[in-house]
C-alpha cells in the first residue's frame, strides 16, 4: 500500500477531535499516530514522537485500513477472562477436580478439561 493511499484514506478523519473525545488512553495514542501521519509525517517521525516501535504505527495503520476507526480499539483479549469458568461452575471444578486427584491412583481417575464442567 503506498503511502499516498493511505494519507487518502485518512483525509475524512478529524483525529484530533476524535483524539479529545476519547477516554481509552491506547486508543487516543493510535488517533494522534493516524494525526500525525495525515499531517505527513512518517512512520520513523511518528513513533519517534509517541515514544512507540515504527512497525506499531504501522500494525495501526493496516487496522485502520481493514476496519476504520473502530477497528483501532485493539484485538480482544480473548484469553483473559473469556475462557474462564463462570461462578456458578467454579465450585464443582474444584470439588470434582479435589475428588479426582484424591482417587486417582485407586481408581485410574479419567481426566477432563475444565471446558467440560
Amino acid at each position: 500500500m503506498s503511502s499516498q493511499h493511505i494519507i487518502d484514506q485518512l483525509q475524512p478523519y478529524d483525529f484530533d477531535r476524535l483524539a479529545h473525545k476519547e477516554k481509552d488512553g491506547r486508543r487516543r495514542l493510535r488517533l494522534i499516530a493516524l494525526a500525525h501521519l495525515k499531517d505527513g509525517k512518517s512512520y520513523t517521525e511518528v513513533a519517534a514522537a509517541l515514544r512507540v516501535t515504527r512497525h506499531a504505527v504501522m500494525r495501526w495503520v493496516q487496522w485502520f485500513s481493514a476496519g476504520g476507526v473502530a477497528r483501532l480499539a485493539g484485538l480482544p483479549h480473548d484469553w483473559s477472562t473469556a475462557s474462564a469458568l463462570p461462578k456458578h461452575r467454579r465450585k464443582r471444578f474444584a470439588r470434582r477436580s479435589s475428588n479426582c486427584r484424591a482417587n486417582a491412583a485407586a481408581v485410574g481417575c479419567a481426566v477432563k478439561t475444565y471446558a467440560s464442567y
